[in-house]
């Protein structure tokens, strides 16, 4: 019998780099059945004393066990079912999209052990989450909690202490901002960020600028990238539709200091939809609007959803996530302390004590 072979550490690579592991393991899966399967549980043994990352390898190697009990006798045979479950995609997903699978699940963005430390203020402390597509997610807490500081570092514009995110299963902790907008992945800011000097129009098409990167279905065969940069002509189909979708048009020659401060909320919003992003990150973003405008802009974001848009949501208004979101985080003190459909999160005592107050659970009882 092969003497077990021992588990590589894992690899910056991450989930791709371990799955090609898998599939190599399998090659060397003998006729007996059953010496696959002790195999594979030596391997998740193994897994358990290996280097951060290992949990992960480990709930594999069980995997990799139960397939070999399942497996028919022949090397063959275990090496396909390997390469398959390596190759295959999950859930749409390409081989550059996999990712571990949770309920069935693909992370369009996963967390692990997440922080930030400035100095001695811990501002994000050991998050771990999962961002499933299709879905709104929502991160709630009171000021100082480190909702912006985890949507900085998801963003990249905030380095991290320790901890892994994944991107579609990659390594996403080393990529600078400006590959995070080539991912596809926008956002909004806290405070409004809009260049003062260009118009309404020229500040969202920042964004439709940025979708040379990927597949563009204005674009005529053969347009050059740079074309949408000096001397564009008409706006973009998603310039257009991004405008329209927060109810801009008639703006477009404004300059954002004749706005008043909602409406350049709509602008940043309508900026990043003009990437037709995959993930959506939203900072606050019905700051400062009325109670008619927060619930317009709530209905963007669930139509958005409908048609399959990921979201991250940092929002005060506890009544608007819970009509809004799917799932929620709580925070504070750069710790996570519940979460769940928003329901059920608000009723959490710890939740209740740390942001919500007496105030609120008395209307609420």
């Amino acid at each position: 019998m092969t003497a077990p072979r021992e588990m590589p550490d894992p690899v910056e690579d991450g989930a791709l780099a371990r799955a090609d592991g898998d599939a190599v393991r399998a090659d060397d899966v003998e006729v007996d059945v059953d010496g696959a399967a002790g195999r594979a549980d030596d391997a998740a043994g193994r897994a358990d004393d290996a280097a951060p990352g290992a949990d992960g390898a480990a709930a594999r190697a069980d995997g990799a066990a139960g397939r070999a009990d399942d497996a028919s006798p022949g090397v063959d045979g275990a090496a396909a079912r390997a390469d398959v479950a390596a190759a295959a995609p999950v859930g749409g997903a390409t081989a550059r999209e996999r990712v571990a699978v949770a309920d069935g699940e693909v992370a369009v963005l996963e967390g692990r052990d997440v922080a930030v430390h400035f100095g001695g203020v811990k501002a994000v402390d050991g998050l771990s989450f999962r961002i499933t597509p299709g879905k709104i997610f929502g991160i709630m807490g009171p000021n100082g909690s480190g909702k912006s500081t985890l949507l900085g570092a998801i963003s990249r514009l905030v380095p991290l202490t320790r901890g892994e995110l994944l991107l579609d299963g990659e390594d996403f902790n080393r990529v600078p901002p400006s590959g995070v907008a080539r991912r596809r992945v926008a956002r909004t800011f806290q405070t409004v960020r809009l260049l003062s000097d260009l118009t309404v129009l020229e500040n969202i098409q920042l964004g439709g600028d940025l979708r040379p990167f990927t597949p563009d279905a204005d674009a005529p065969p053969g347009d050059p990238w740079w074309r949408n940069l000096w001397g564009r002509g008409e706006p973009s189909a998603a310039v257009r539709e991004a405008i329209e979708r927060t109810r801009l048009t008639g703006l477009e020659q404004a300059r954002p200091g004749e706005l008043s401060y909602g409406t350049q909320r709509r602008v940043e919003i309508a900026r990043a939809l003009a990437m037709r992003p995959r993930l959506l990150l939203l900072d606050e973003p019905t700051a400062g609007m009325n109670q008619g405008e927060r619930r317009e802009i709530g209905a963007l974001l669930q139509r958005l959803r409908g048609e399959g848009l990921t979201q991250l949501l940092v929002e005060h208004d506890v009544q608007m996530m819970i009509d809004t979101c799917d799932y929620v985080l709580s925070m504070n003190f750069g710790k996570l302390i519940a979460e769940g459909p928003p329901d059920q999160v608000v009723r959490d005592p710890a939740v209740q004590q740390a942001y919500l107050g007496k105030k609120w659970r008395a209307q609420h009882a």
